[in-house]
């Protein structure tokens, strides 16, 4: 879970089909996101978004060469730009290249939120179904 206003890092780590390190290849990072849901074991009855259009965005986080050890560090700092409501999802893929030139891809899903705060709400039939009874 990634929260606002927060540098966030993921790392690729490259190794050989036959052993040892993928040292010294050129790796990107890139992050998709996409209007997201979020659920909680502890709030399981109450939804957190709502009916806003998100345009998905595609965020490219450059090339780095990978390290001795085959990793690579990818950084991203969530802010306000995003101009969100709701969760979003986040798509992380990392790609590292072989010698040769062919990439190979790894991808990883996380939600960020845009605010420190999150509402969800909570609706439940009430009198038979002629009422509603609305939780936030």
């Amino acid at each position: 879970m990634w929260t606002p206003d927060r540098t966030h890092t993921f790392e690729i780590l490259a190794e050989n089909l036959f052993g040892g390190p993928a040292s010294g290849r050129k790796s990107e990072g890139t992050l998709i996101l996409r209007k997201g849901q979020y659920s909680s074991k502890n709030w399981n009855d109450y939804h957190f978004g709502n009916d806003a259009v998100f345009e998905p965005v595609l965020r490219s986080l450059g090339e780095k060469q990978t390290d001795d050890t085959g990793r690579a560090t990818f950084e991203y700092r969530t802010s306000g730009d995003l101009n969100a409501n709701a969760p979003i999802s986040v798509s992380i893929r990392g790609r590292v290249f072989e010698l040769g030139g062919r990439a190979v891809n790894a991808s990883q899903s996380v939600t960020l939120f845009p605010s420190p705060i999150s509402l969800g709400i909570k609706a439940e039939p009430k009198d038979n179904g002629k009422k509603l009874r609305v939780s936030v």
